[in-house]
């Protein structure tokens, strides 16, 4: 079976993106492996903050016009343990993910106030913009954590607080239960519980809208179960 230019070019380009990133960021502890498709690839990997807390980045490369060129996308995680293992414990199940992601050109604009701009397009056989594209996106993962005091308990927490409170329509994601425990850990109790009635305010809106799914049904019994456990346990 012959392997299309396009899956060729995406494999090559995520391999140099993971040496890369790794020259570029050597504390990170890139993921084995790597996703490479016709026309993107993805590249991962996670830095240990302090003991019990991770930042995660992952880069994505998506073919435009013809597979001659690729926007290349960056996006960074945040993994607490203590977080995870309250998660798990209001939601009933296993949660070993991270909490927040953000993506890093659209977190740098809203964070600063700098002008909207589009991500980085490179020609496929560019290397050498590759890298400058990534030596850019590792300078603002930095740049952020700064901000914020710097890759440490106190730092993390803090970028952790500014994500839940961003809006949500500016690359950043935080995940309901994960972010309530999160807040509440970090000594917001009130946003603690303004995320649990937004989940839950979601939810009921979602089975009004569809009684008769049964899988919405059973989200959101689940969900709403998760919410009661979460808001004994914040007490």
């Amino acid at each position: 079976m012959k392997t299309s230019k396009e899956a060729w070019g995406a494999a090559q380009l995520g391999k140099h993106t993971k040496q890369r990133w790794s020259e570029l960021r050597p504390t990170t502890i890139m993921r084995q492996g790597m996703h490479a498709a016709s026309r993107q690839f993805a590249v991962g990997g996670e830095q240990p903050v302090v003991p019990g807390l991770r930042l995660g980045t992952s880069i994505h490369g998506l073919w435009k016009d013809a597979g001659e060129l690729a926007m290349i996308r960056v996006f960074a995680q945040l993994h607490d343990e203590r977080v995870a293992s309250m998660w798990s414990i209001v939601d009933g199940q296993e949660r070993s993910v991270h909490f927040a992601d953000f993506d890093i050109i659209s977190t740098s604009q809203l964070l600063f106030g700098r002008p909207e701009q589009t991500w980085p397009v490179i020609a496929i056989d560019d290397v050498e913009h590759l890298d400058a594209v990534l030596r850019m996106y590792s300078g603002l993962i930095d740049e952020i954590w700064l901000h914020f005091g710097g890759y440490d308990r106190a730092g993390f927490e803090a970028l952790a607080l500014w994500l839940i409170s961003a809006p949500r329509d500016a690359g950043q994601t935080v995940h309901g239960l994960g972010g309530a425990c999160a807040a509440f850990l970090y000594g917001v109790r009130d946003r603690a519980f303004e995320l649990l009635c937004d989940l839950e305010s979601s939810w009921n809106e979602r089975l009004a809208n569809e009684p008769d799914r049964p899988v919405v049904v059973e989200v959101h019994r689940s969900v709403i179960g998760s919410i009661e456990r979460a808001r004994e346990a914040f007490g």
